[in-house]
């Protein structure tokens, strides 16, 4: 289950398994990111280039449609939840996570133009790939280049728009967006998160699974429904956190605690002078 993007006990949890792959794989990246930088961080944006040429390649030899948009057989089994597919964005995200060490939260002085233009190119990209999905809401048959390149480019430039977010907020720019993303509730969402999006198919399921009439995706009844699936996530993720994941946590901490105190009467029976009668 945490290996095998292919056969998953549930289906959604293909995401597991590659963000697993990637786990396994950053110690060594680090230990050589702290040997050898300038060798690493070539190595990790070749990684990424392939892996959005990889993605290219697929989609034109197998014809693949939207990813976003058409879940087929294809889809899924040679670009969705595929590693090699997924990589670029987390590429991205390692090279960012590198700059941010290295920027330690410093204060970076921007002119007023230079930071207004930051956040307009950034809300512009996002906004403009969300609606640019609408294209494809639209029976087909799409130009095959414009769905090669939209699968390509699409994840990318909006894990570059989110880095561009965090590091606007994290130099001082954020103003008004930086105060509303640092808001309490946040961070308890952000302790549900993980089990939001295990339990979130289980609502779904049961939601849409108790319809007995057609059903009609008009924006209203897709608002109400979305308030009210998360709504009823949000519990089932509660009572998972609590019953699973918190006791886990507070075991773990327990034992950092008693290694803790171990270690320091270690060191304190080592440095305890012994007098000669």
């Amino acid at each position: 289950m945490v290996l095998n993007t292919f056969f998953q006990c549930l289906s959604h949890t293909w995401y597991i398994a590659v963000d697993m792959q990637f786990c396994i794989i950053t110690p060594p990246l680090l230990i050589m990111l702290r040997r050898k930088p300038k060798l690493t961080l070539s190595f990790v944006a070749l990684m990424g280039v392939l892996s959005c040429t990889a993605f290219f390649i697929l989609t034109w030899f197998y014809d693949i449609g939207p990813s976003a948009v058409g879940f087929t057989d294809v889809v899924l089994k040679y670009v969705y939840v595929t590693p090699h597919t997924r990589a670029s964005t987390w590429m991205i995200g390692f090279l960012f996570g590198y700059v941010l060490h290295n920027f330690k939260g410093k204060p970076l002085k921007l002119a007023t133009f230079t930071k207004t233009s930051s956040w307009v190119v950034i809300m512009s990209v996002m906004i403009g790939l969300v609606l640019y999905h609408k294209r494809f809401l639209n029976q087909g048959p799409w130009p095959l280049l414009e769905t090669a390149l939209f699968n390509t480019l699409t994840r990318p430039l909006w894990s570059i728009a989110l880095c561009g977010i965090i590091f606007l907020c994290v130099s001082g720019h954020g103003d008004v967006i930086n105060s509303f993303l640092s808001k309490p509730i946040f961070s308890i969402l952000i302790r549900l998160n993980y089990n939001v999006y295990l339990t979130h198919v289980i609502a779904l399921v049961y939601t849409y699974g108790s319809f007995k009439t057609p059903y009609f995706g008009e924006t209203g009844r897709v608002l109400i429904d979305f308030w009210s699936i998360y709504a009823l996530t949000l519990v089932m993720a509660l009572i998972w956190t609590l019953a699973f994941e918190s006791p886990f946590i507070a075991i773990e901490r327990n034992l950092r605690k008693k290694n803790g105190k171990s270690e320091e009467s270690v060191k304190a029976n080592n440095h305890t002078p012994v007098n000669n009668a």
